[in-house]
């Protein structure tokens, strides 16, 4: 390992980029997996995209796509936590 290198890690280490990074990836690896759970099961993971309101709470509903009915968090207001327990008990 070169010298810039050596610093670069260093740099991340102190900042807390690296975690981050890993942070996000778990987030999203978590996510991808819940969401071939959900269609296993005939539904939809949706995520918020949209500005945050009363309505829209920036975090998942759970969607039968047959019926286009919301089955849980009507308001996005599922988190991944919230969404496995409720996927695991569907």
């Amino acid at each position: 390992m070169d010298a810039l290198t050596k610093l670069v890690n260093l740099y991340r280490l102190e900042t807390g980029g690296a975690h981050r990074r890993n942070q996000e990836m778990t987030e999203t690896s978590r996510e991808r997996r819940l969401r071939k759970i959900a269609q296993k099961q005939g539904l939809l993971l949706r995520k918020s995209r949209g500005r945050l309101s009363m309505d829209n709470q920036g975090g998942y509903m759970i969607v039968d796509p047959d019926t286009n009915v919301v089955v849980a968090g009507e308001r996005y207001d599922l988190d991944l936590d919230a969404a496995e327990a409720w996927l695991a008990e569907a």
